[in-house]
């Protein structure tokens, strides 16, 4: 909790930004979304959650997470822990009070079955990370840009 509460980042007003969950342990991971997102341009507050089940407590605002906004997007990690991201997803999407925010899945392989399964449970998107700092920041971009400008998501007041 504390990890997740004290990475989280906000550079503009709270009624302008765009908020993100970030569901990953990676910490080269971590780094370059709030690089690549932090050149968007839009204004975006990120929140970081390390696992699925810290991220339904946030999203909940169960325990230390009173006082978590709620996330327009969620970015998750389906990497050497898939199992966790699949889990999160099912139990997000099972809970009518959540599953409206769209969940961009960003997986380590291009393994069609690891794919389909992250449809399956519950993706908005499913996207394969690129290894290079360049290549993801440009993939982050191009997730912002749809997500935040050409996508028309509308959102309940949770």
């Amino acid at each position: 909790m504390a990890n997740a509460a004290g990475r989280a980042s906000v550079d503009a007003n709270a009624s302008d930004i765009f908020e993100v969950l970030v569901i990953d342990d990676d910490v080269i991971d971590v780094t370059i979304i709030k690089r690549a997102l932090a050149k968007s341009e839009f204004p975006v507050g990120l929140q970081f959650a390390d696992g699925g089940e810290e991220a339904l407590r946030l999203l909940r605002r169960e325990g230390g997470f009173a006082n978590a906004r709620q996330p327009q997007l969620i970015l998750l990690n389906l990497g050497p822990s898939a199992e966790d991201g699949l889990s999160f997803l099912k139990s997000f999407r099972s809970d009518a009070a959540l599953d409206q925010v769209p969940v961009v899945a960003m997986a380590d392989s291009e393994d069609p079955a690891a794919l389909k399964q992250a449809y399956a449970a519950g993706a908005s998107s499913v996207v394969t990370k690129i290894t290079s700092r360049d290549g993801m920041e440009r993939l982050l971009t191009s997730i912002a840009d749809h997500w935040f400008k050409t996508s028309k998501v509308f959102y309940l007041d949770l």
